[in-house]
């Protein structure tokens, strides 16, 4: 009886080990940075000091942890988006902890762009989601092909006023950290985000 049980208690340690997809591999350029910089830094959200202030400055007001650095998140997935006219902005990140998954949403007005650091607030939702509601993000991460895209900067940064709606998107897995907009095939992860945080958090112009 007792052989059986080991072989049984084997079988299903197997399963539960190889129910997890394996972590994708990224540029180490882009691998999570142990330790993250002084929130002050302009690095302390997105690697490259390059990347425009205007995301950072949102996500600093919402206190939101950095996906690209530190041990604070494992897991975590985020939409940073404006408004064609600049005048709205919508953050909202799906993250895993050590409590479990949670939602933070919010909607910012008044000229979120430029000044997002003075941006109100103008509705937020934080709650918290089931595993099966993080695992349909991480798929919908999967099926759109982000992470096989070459690691690239932002074609929204430095303040220039592209046609259509700036997305910043942001995916981080273990080790693994990648930033891209949000155009093309990547438009699908938008909805699920937005399903998630429910009507309080609407959808910009």
């Amino acid at each position: 009886m007792n052989s059986r049980v080991s072989v049984v208690a084997a079988a299903i340690l197997l399963v539960a080990g190889c129910s997890r997809e394996p972590l994708p591999e990224v540029a180490n350029s882009l691998h999570v940075r142990p330790a993250c910089p002084s929130r002050d830094e302009r690095t302390y959200y997105f690697p490259e000091a390059s990347y425009d202030d205007f995301y950072s400055s949102l996500l600093k007001r919402l206190d939101a942890p950095s996906l690209s650095c530190g041990t604070a998140v494992d897991e975590g997935y985020r939409i940073s988006r404006l408004s064609q006219s600049r005048e709205l902005a919508v953050v909202i990140q799906v993250v895993h902890e050590p409590s479990g998954w949670t939602l933070d949403g919010a909607e910012f007005a008044d000229h979120a762009s430029p000044g997002a650091g003075t941006a109100r607030i103008a509705n937020r939702v934080r709650k918290r989601l089931t595993n099966a509601d993080g695992a349909t993000v991480r798929d919908a991460f999967i099926s759109t092909g982000f992470w096989r895209a070459d690691p690239a900067r932002l074609d929204t940064y430095g303040g220039v006023a592209n046609d259509g709606q700036p997305i910043a998107i942001e995916g981080r897995r273990g080790t693994s950290y990648l930033a891209r907009d949000g155009y093309g095939p990547l438009e699908m992860i938008q909805s699920r985000f937005f399903e998630l945080a429910g009507p309080d958090i609407r959808d910009i112009p």
